[in-house]
């Protein structure tokens, strides 16, 4: 039977039920299960697997298809709205100036224009909303805040027409009207525009006098309520224009009012670094209790602790700062251990930074500079185990950070006694790197074959830089040819015992290091030693680094031999 006379039957059948279908709805209730059983069941044809394997094979994988970007409506009615609500304020705002200037309105014209105008942009704005051109509406009705504000400022400070009391009791109504706007529509960039607004009304108004605890304690508190805000909404942008605007605001405040009366407003910073903890208390507090948008949230709650510590160092004394490091790390470390006891693994992927930070920025000010490399040495190696254990890249990364700056801060001293500060960092810092190296080997899931070939790298190099400065110590006070004599011989020792330790392991590394020192040695003696010692001693010297060469050849050959078998 060929296919078009089965299709033509299933044509057929197809309608035949449909017709008995029919039948069965205008039927009596009593008499359509009957009916129903009377319809013979659809016979299944038998498809041999050969020709059900060729049809399933020439079916194309389906693959969602993504839609086109339509640029027209994303220009159009997004962006173009936005830009030349702009233009069109701009214009406004030089169109008034220029009938000023020809004598056409006077002051008071300008503000009730000015307010007028916000009005009719609110009932425009509305309109358009209300025809489906959500868009243009709601950038009509954010210029309309905006009008609002500016119409404002200009009455109180550019003509005098209302106090101080009265403008920032208006502008606060504006800033309420534009977040209830952004609630009526559902609007991110109403509530985003409403939050610039209200953070710079200070700015806005004229005052002979600035109090810095009026100025800090509203930009905290509205900062707080719009992060409340946007996590009610879940307005992720939001979140962080309210973190962001609160550092600058100060910084601007920092600017503009107390430098031009510094040293007399001095006091006056630790009034803005309490603005930015207590906003960082709350960003914390609601981490720790509400994850609207969690990787928001984490890095918002980074920003603010750097940001916090920014105006620790700028407004406080120096003489407080460890206390209020040790509070912070002591915070912290019963932040991480709940936590942790919780098993809340993504929570600590930034309290752990955040712990390990302010314990360093608190051993940076407490510990000199000889005992701060061991103690960041220790602190990144526990900091790295930790990360280890939990799996968290997080927390290994920045325990790498801790433990490179103790690295920098050992390498860039020299080993010159035996009981001295640098010999006791370098020989942390040789063992850390051995145990280092040796949870790298045994962890191989979390930490790339990159990174553990440069930890095993630098392993090596250290402990050569070591044992080339302990060599140094005990023979500074010997002759130059015992002094180059033994650093040469530490280095060949050094070889050897890395190869045979490799053959030994069967570790391919391990060999090519020990390979690599030996033509090392042998460079050191071409390009160092060769001038500077007696004959006898150049003697010795070559014929110890040809013997070891010649001697060293014969484990690779014993190698490849018990391969062999």
């Amino acid at each position: 039977m060929s296919e078009e006379q089965r299709i033509r039957e299933l044509e057929e059948r197809v309608k035949k039920l449909e017709h008995q279908l029919s039948e069965i709805q205008k039927a009596e209730p009593h008499k359509r299960m009957d009916q129903m059983k009377a319809v013979p069941p659809v016979q299944k044809r038998e498809v041999p697997e050969e020709d059900t394997r060729k049809s399933m094979d020439d079916i194309p994988p389906w693959e969602p298809q993504k839609e086109p970007m339509d640029w027209e409506r994303v220009i159009g009615q997004i962006w173009l709205p936005r830009i030349f609500i702009f233009v069109l304020l701009l214009g406004v705002i030089w169109g008034f100036k220029a009938a000023s200037e020809v004598g056409i309105i006077n002051e008071l014209v300008r503000c009730i224009l000015g307010f007028v105008a916000g009005v009719a942009l609110i009932l425009i704005g509305e309109l358009q909303i209300r025809k489906g051109r959500n868009a243009l509406g709601q950038v009509l009705l954010g210029g309309s805040v905006t009008v609002l504000v500016v119409t404002t400022f200009a009455t109180h400070v550019l003509y005098g027409f209302i106090g101080l009391s009265a403008a920032f009791c208006m502008n606060l109504i504006w800033i309420g009207l534009g977040i209830y706007f952004a609630i009526r529509h559902r609007s991110e960039v109403l509530a985003v525009l409403a939050t610039f607004g209200g953070c710079f009304i200070p700015f806005l108004l004229d005052s002979n006098t600035s109090n810095t605890w009026f100025f800090v304690s509203y930009e905290t508190i509205f900062s707080i309520i719009m992060l409340g805000f946007a996590l009610w909404t879940k307005y992720s942008k939001l979140h962080v224009v309210a973190m962001v605007l609160l550092p600058v605001v100060l910084m601007l405040y920092l600017v503009f009012a107390i430098l031009p009366n510094y040293p007399v407003a001095k006091g006056d910073l630790g009034i803005l670094s309490y603005g930015m903890f207590l906003q960082h208390l709350a960003l914390l507090g609601v981490f720790l209790t509400y994850k609207a948008y969690p990787k928001v949230q984490q890095s918002v709650l980074f920003i603010s602790f750097l940001a916090s510590l920014g105006f620790m160092y700028q407004g406080f004394d120096r003489n407080n700062w460890p206390t209020i490091l040790l509070g912070i790390a002591i915070v912290y470390l019963i932040v991480y251990g709940y936590v942790h006891f919780k098993k809340l693994i993504h929570t600590s992927t930034v309290i752990f930074p955040i712990l390990l930070l302010s314990m360093l920025f608190y051993f940076m000010e407490v510990f000199t500079g000889r005992e701060l490399a061991i103690i960041l040495l220790l602190q990144g190696t526990a900091a790295i185990y930790i990360g280890l254990i939990n799996k968290l890249k997080v927390q290994l990364w920045s325990g790498a950070f801790v433990y490179i700056i103790g690295l920098l801060h050992t390498i860039t001293v020299q080993i010159e006694e035996v009981n001295s500060a640098p010999m006791y960092s370098w020989t942390v810092l040789i063992a850390t790197l051995w145990l280092l190296t040796y949870l790298a080997k045994k962890d191989r899931e979390i930490i790339p074959r990159e990174s553990r070939r440069l930890l095993f790298g630098t392993t090596a190099v250290a402990l050569l830089a070591y044992i080339s400065q302990l060599s140094y110590v005990f023979t500074k006070y010997e002759s130059v040819n015992t002094q180059y004599l033994t650093m040469t011989l530490c280095w060949i020792i050094y070889a050897v015992c890395g190869i045979v330790y490799g053959v030994i392991r069967d570790n391919q590394a391990v060999r090519i290091v020990g390979i690599i020192l030996i033509f090392l040695s042998l460079g050191k003696l071409i390009f160092i030693d060769l001038p500077n010692v007696s004959i006898i001693v150049r003697a010795i010297l070559f014929m110890i680094v040809g013997a070891t060469g010649v001697v060293v050849s014969r484990f690779f050959y014993t190698k490849d031999k018990n391969e062999s078998v």
